[in-house]
């Protein structure tokens, strides 16, 4: 009987379990991605491993992607169009899991950063910014 109490809360501030997911995710995304976006030196890095990977275009695609993270770790957090900005993650991590990871073979522990970014993005996606 008492579960049944506890599972009714639960389903009154469930959403508050997706806003504290994308709030930390989103954080994350500005942190990971600000200092690529705010260091000449960072980003020529950062191009020159996509240019590794095969990427065309390196340095415009390490703009891009910059850009992208960051802007959309600023969504996130702020709630504001967080299915397109969880659509447009999902995308950008999945080329980062197959391309950056799976393709070199990295091992779990190197790749579940962004195999966890990927999840967080692809649940944002379906389910939206929550409360």
């Amino acid at each position: 009987m008492s579960d049944i109490f506890l599972f009714r809360v639960l389903d009154r501030i469930k959403g508050y379990g997706t806003f504290f997911v994308r709030i930390v995710f989103g954080l994350h995304l500005i942190f990971l991605s600000q200092d690529n976006l705010f260091s000449y030196d960072r980003m020529m890095d950062y191009a020159g491993y996509l240019e590794k990977l095969g990427f065309p275009l390196a340095y415009f695609c390490a703009i891009i992607s910059v850009s992208f993270q960051f802007t959309c770790g600023i969504l996130w957090v702020l709630g504001y169009k967080v299915r397109l900005a969880g659509f447009f993650m999902t995308i950008h991590f999945l080329l980062a899991v197959v391309m950056g990871h799976l393709l070199l073979a990295d091992d779990y522990m190197t790749t579940v950063p962004a195999l966890f970014i990927l999840s967080v993005s692809l649940m944002l996606f379906l389910n939206g910014a929550g409360k």
